[in-house]
């Protein structure tokens, strides 16, 4: 090549190493920095799983809280507090919580434009992590459950608290919601935290929305009954008939005093926690252009018919995780098997969380891949009309927007990011037990668990396993 044609040599290389350089930050995902991590996790290894996320997260020990909670930093702070809870160390876990409670942005699509989601969605590297609304509802279900273990009700009341001012933004003019098992299950929990503080008008308020939003079973019921029968109250804190009738047969039944009613439902009360499974993560795929076009309802733009293939977006999937379902999950204390009657079906909640934004968000990468394709399709008839007059020059420029698309859309990293150390299900047992140690133990399809527990007469016990999924 002559020394006339070198600026095309310097633009033909740096059109390489541009291209390298831009697929290369591509690879750099969520998922490659939780690969560790999470794959010790699944092999049941929480401790080493702990160990690998404070070297992501630029710490010694669990002992020390990362001074940088920007980009992925609080997501990672949330693994691992999930995962401290699992190794029963309830207090390091709270404090981690807390810290991301106080940190964590929200992703609300309904208020953002097709435009700005389009950025949101991509090159998640360069923001914050933005959390789905149901996430901040079971971070505040779990930290309950890292104070109800540890005997801390004040914090576990704040968690009850900041729980109903969260749930708020779940339910319609006529408390509906379409997440019912989230909504109960964090108010079953709030009220056996007030009943335990012996506050049972707030007791009664929390059991009675849990009951709405679907735990039921014979125990909650008659517990219900019995905390109207106290409060000797006229009226429901819900309107619907399942309560007008309990109320007529807590009258029926006759007053109840408080000490009658600790006798009959909390002397020994022992909640046993399992957490088992993982919920669904998200990751990164390529959609049929008209696939994504009939998820997101949309038709094809006239400036760029049909130039586009496919999109690079983002999906659920369970690939690699454990099959479970609700009767993986068995427990016994003192040998002796005991019923999960209550719980939520996380991945189910995921799955219908997600399936009312992918809409939306499929919208914005169509978007952004039309924007990138229209752009792409100017360079390249630019380049083809300066061929007649500048073959070379022409040639590159044709090649360059073509490559600039193609590693435009490669480094388009879609945000794969989220809580992935989610249980797939929480269940619940409830007892009394005499005062004293106890066994209990959990099973997930072979893999137990034992603890050793000291069951109190005069306060809630509480018992979580989430260590074997």
């Amino acid at each position: 090549m002559t020394s006339s044609n070198t600026p095309y040599k310097h633009l033909f290389h740096l059109l390489i190493l541009v291209t390298l350089v831009t697929f290369a930050q591509a690879c750099n995902g969520y998922s490659d920095q939780v690969k560790q991590a999470k794959s010790l996790t699944l092999k049941g290894d929480m401790e080493e799983a702990v160990v690998a996320l404070n070297e992501r997260l630029e710490v010694d020990s669990e002992l020390q809280t990362p001074d940088n909670l920007d980009h992925n930093q609080t997501l990672l702070l949330l693994e691992r507090a999930t995962l401290l809870q699992a190794q029963g160390k309830y207090a390091l876990s709270a404090r981690d919580m807390m810290i991301v409670d106080d940190r964590l942005e929200w992703l609300d699509i309904d208020k953002m434009s097709l435009k700005d989601l389009s950025k949101r969605l991509y090159s998640p590297s360069k923001s914050n992590y933005q959390a789905p609304p149901y996430e901040r509802l079971l971070l505040n279900t779990l930290n309950q459950i890292n104070y109800l273990t540890d005997g801390d009700l004040e914090d576990a009341r704040v968690e009850a608290r900041r729980f109903t001012v969260l749930e708020k933004y779940f339910l319609d003019d006529q408390n509906k919601t379409l997440q019912p098992e989230l909504i109960a299950l964090g108010n079953y929990l709030s009220g056996a935290t007030y009943e335990s503080s012996g506050k049972y008008e707030e007791a009664l308020t929390h059991y009675s929305k849990a009951w709405y939003y679907g735990l039921r079973d014979e125990e909650l019921r008659i517990r219900l009954r019995d905390l109207y029968r106290i409060s000797r109250r006229t009226t429901a804190p819900i309107n619907d008939v399942f309560f007008e009738d309990l109320l007529k047969e807590a009258k029926q039944a006759g007053p109840l005093s408080r000490d009658e009613y600790f006798e009959l439902h909390q002397r020994g009360d022992t909640l046993v926690i399992t957490q088992f499974g993982y919920a669904p993560y998200k990751h990164a795929v390529n959609i049929p252009i008209q696939t994504a076009r009939q998820r997101a309802g949309v038709h094809v733009n006239p400036a760029t018919g049909n130039s586009i293939h496919a999109i690079h977006f983002t999906e659920l999937t369970s690939t690699g995780l454990p099959v479970r379902s609700l009767s993986s999950a068995r427990i016994r204390v003192d040998d002796k098997p005991v019923a999960l009657t209550q719980g939520m079906h996380v991945t189910r909640a995921v799955e219908m969380a997600w399936s009312l934004i992918e809409p939306k968000m499929v919208a914005a990468a169509i978007l952004r891949e039309e924007t990138r394709s229209a752009i792409g399709e100017t360079g390249r008839k630019a380049s083809s009309q300066a061929v007649s007059t500048h073959p070379v020059a022409g040639i590159l420029g044709w090649l360059a927007a073509t490559s600039a698309q193609t590693a435009l859309a490669a480094a388009d990293t879609p945000d794969t990011r989220s809580w992935s150390t989610l249980p797939a299900y929480i269940r619940i047992a409830r007892l009394q037990l005499p005062e004293g140690l106890h066994t209990v133990e959990s099973y997930i399809h072979g893999s137990g668990e034992r603890q050793l527990v000291p069951v109190w007469s005069t306060k809630l016990n509480v018992v979580n396993f989430s260590k074997a999924r």
